[in-house]
Parts: structure tokens; C-alpha cells; sequence
């Protein structure tokens, strides 16, 4: 659910924005998700959840995933106290999660289709380069993968 008015939070790396209830998207079991230009922030609704999951340190290793085919999480978004209250990434509009759209064609793919990976393979350059998955994919700290 959207929050009431404005409020500002800040995004690691790039400073503080101001996020309305016009920039909600959309609300999960997790928590909500705005949009604020070309960026998503994904707010967490259990910030003590998202502490015991280890998610901040999950963010941190995303952020630094560099892959031509993969939108990764870039930051954290702190609340004013600097807590980690959720992340941000670029906004992917019109996107399926690839557990409904991709899983069955990633399964059935044969081994021949797989490109040779590369001496440092990207965590899924086998899965986003196969012949049916050549759109970009996104990833979300809680190990969910997306495409476009």
C-alpha cells in the first residue's frame, strides 16, 4: 500500500529523493514498489525482516553484478536514521517474473544451446543467454529473476 503524501529517502551513492504517492506502482508480500524517473525503489515492509534476512549484504553483492543482459539491484534505499529500508535499480516496465514465462524453456533448452561461458561467467550467463531468454533479465535480492 502507498504511503500517505510525500517523504524522502535516500538512495546509497546518489542522495536524497522525494518519493509522492503518484510515484506508487505497486504493493507485494514484501513490501511496495515507486517509481521515481528511470529508477525503482522497492520499499520493504518488514525492515527487521529484511535485517535477519541479510538483505543489505545481498544488495551489495548485486549491485556489483555487470552483465549487458542483467538489471541489477544498484543501492540501498536508507531512511533518514541512514537504516536500510529497502533497495533501488532501474525501472523495468511491463516485465513477467520468469518463474511464470521462463522456467519450463529454460528446462527444456538443450546443453547444445548453452553458450561456452566466458573465464569469469557472470551467476547467470548460462540462464540469461540461452536462445529463448536474449531480452533483459533483472534480478531482486530475494533471488527472484525477471525479464522484459
Amino acid at each position: 500500500m502507498a504511503r500517505r503524501g510525500s517523504f524522502e529517502v535516500t538512495l546509497e551513492g546518489r542522495g536524497v529523493v522525494t518519493l509522492r504517492e503518484a510515484d506508487y506502482v505497486a504493493s507485494g508480500g514484501e513490501g511496495a514498489i515507486y517509481r521515481t524517473g528511470q529508477t525503482g525503489v522497492k520499499l520493504y515492509t518488514d525492515t527487521a525482516k529484511m535485517a535477519r534476512d541479510g538483505v543489505a549484504e545481498k544488495i551489495k553483492l548485486l549491485a556489483g553484478l555487470k552483465h549487458s543482459g542483467i538489471v541489477a539491484p544498484q543501492g540501498l534505499v536508507l531512511d533518514a536514521g541512514k537504516k536500510p529500508i529497502g533497495f533501488y535499480m532501474p525501472f523495468i516496465a511491463g516485465g513477467e517474473p520468469m518463474s511464470r514465462v521462463f522456467v519450463s524453456d529454460f528446462r527444456a533448452e538443450p546443453a547444445s544451446a548453452t553458450p561456452t561461458p566466458s573465464p569469469s561467467p557472470s551467476p547467470c550467463s548460462r540462464l540469461c543467454n540461452t536462445p529463448t531468454a536474449r531480452k533483459r533479465c533483472w534480478l531482486t535480492p530475494t533471488s527472484s529473476i525477471g525479464w522484459r
